[in-house]
């Protein structure tokens, strides 16, 4: 049996890049709930398209990560 490994990727580059290229591979994207500007309703979009969970957090939760 193969283990499952989990990542951890951040920032609007990497993140889209994954999605990108695998998009399969993103599960849950959480994001910075006070963000609401074009470019991070694109990376949702691009998220939600490629069947990943997402949901809204907060910054201080985010830096813990």
């Amino acid at each position: 049996m193969t283990e499952a490994k989990t990542a951890v990727l951040y920032g609007f580059h990497a993140v889209g890049t994954r999605l990108k290229i695998a998009p399969k591979s993103v599960q849950v994207l959480l994001y910075d709930a006070s963000r609401r500007d074009a470019r991070m309703k694109t990376l949702l979009e691009r998220a939600k398209e490629a069947g990943a969970r997402v949901a809204e957090t907060e910054p201080l939760q985010l830096d813990r990560l």
